[in-house]
């Protein structure tokens, strides 16, 4: 994203599009408090309940809404997901109550192919399997208990939970796989600006009734101590964005965890790449109507507004809280293993089954979605575990 003069953009527009409801609520809060940081201003116009882009009601996901996922393009990315599945609960033993936590369940399309998957090609797994979905979003569990009601489940088999605070407290202890595909780039991010040799903090404020960008100290000491932890530094004027709040959450998977593995299915790099000069001006980014945004100020709460993903960041403070790093793949390398091309030659033949045959290369095609997200696994009280979704593709 190039950095952003504001305000910007027709006042106009900016009314007609946002939600005014929200609008106010954001510009009370900023009254206030005098000025915001932007990973508030953000999780209010995302998750402000009932009003913000992910809580209130309308259609986010697909060729109607704004953006797809890669469970949107084909059902062989949950039937590969359901493979990697099975082989991390035969390496901890075949434990009975096998547990799937996804986190942040979209339209439930995931969930329902993992699902389905298991249920065919693996009994004994899914006679004892625990899908647990972790969903702020009210309308959105709404429509994934809708689309799995359609798989006939036993009635415990799938149970909701609002955040990871609420899955703590189960009485279980959890022994299985924490699961999230393009969750953590949504979470709301601080962002920061190199003036001077020093790090600055860009707040949200008010202007003439309309949201501006002032700089100031950084809010949390862990904005200081990010970058020297990562060995990066950012260069004069250069802005960048800083998920403490995945570093939170990744916090709470590793309490909740008993034993077993996170995936998490991501676009971001690493931190040297993601932090290049190159990004001068970070990588947040909103989209509406599958169109890019470069303002976060216009259509409030219309927009879904998301940042890359540090994966350098995640692998270390996931150390940190007892996540032994497994290994880092693309999202290509990673359904190649696990063997998705071997499922797309059965495909039958027939219109339909060509244009899934089309649908499903998209998940791995070279610069496209096979390269830019990236899969990164940690476990937890498992030994060296060799998974096949990190193996080699083109091992004999």
């Amino acid at each position: 994203m190039r950095p952003l003069t504001r305000p910007g953009g027709d006042a106009s527009k900016e009314n007609c599009l946002c939600r005014p409801a929200l609008k106010e609520l954001v510009r009370r809060r900023i009254r206030e408090r005098g000025r915001i940081t932007f990973a508030e201003y953000m999780a209010l116009a995302l998750y402000a309940p009932g009003l913000g882009y992910y809580t209130a009601p309308g259609r986010r996901i697909g060729k109607e809404g704004d953006y797809f996922t890669s469970p949107n393009v084909s059902p062989l990315f949950g039937a590969a997901l359901a493979r990697q599945l099975t082989q991390m609960w035969e390496l901890l033993g075949r434990p009975v109550g096998f547990a799937v936590v996804e986190c942040g369940a979209g339209t439930g399309l995931l969930a329902g192919d993992i699902l389905k998957t298991l249920r065919e090609a693996l009994p004994e797994l899914f006679a004892g399997l625990r899908y647990l979905i972790v969903e702020v979003s009210r309308p959105l569990a709404a429509v994934q208990r809708r689309r799995l009601g359609t798989l006939s489940l036993p009635r415990s088999k799938v149970q909701w939970f609002f955040d990871m605070a609420h899955l703590i407290r189960e009485p279980l202890p959890l022994v299985g796989c924490v699961l999230s595909n393009e969750f953590v780039d949504a979470l709301p991010v601080h962002r920061v600006r190199m003036v001077r040799g020093h790090l600055r903090e860009i707040y949200v404020t008010l202007k003439d009734g309309r949201f501006v960008e002032v700089e100031g100290p950084v809010s949390a000491s862990g904005l200081v101590e990010y970058f020297p932890a990562l060995g990066v530094e950012l260069v004069q004027g250069q802005e960048a964005e800083v998920n403490l709040a995945a570093l939170r959450w990744l916090e709470q998977v590793g309490e909740t965890l008993d034993r077993g593995f996170v995936v998490t299915i991501d676009y971001g790099y690493e931190a040297p790449e993601l932090y290049d000069p190159r990004h001068l001006g970070g990588t947040l980014v909103g989209y509406r109507g599958h169109r890019l945004c470069t303002n976060p100020y216009e259509a409030v709460g219309r927009q879904d507004l998301t940042a890359h993903v540090d994966f350098t960041a995640l692998v270390k403070h996931g150390e940190k809280a007892g996540l032994a790093t497994t290994g880092i793949t693309s999202q290509m390398m990673f359904l190649l293993s696990l063997g998705v091309l071997s499922e797309i030659d059965e495909l039958p033949d027939g219109l339909e089954a060509r244009r899934e045959r089309l649908a499903a290369r998209h998940l791995i095609m070279p610069g496209g979605m096979g390269e830019v997200f990236r899969v990164l696994i940690q476990h937890k009280g498992v030994a060296n575990p060799q998974l096949q979704g990190l193996a080699s593709p083109w091992k004999a």
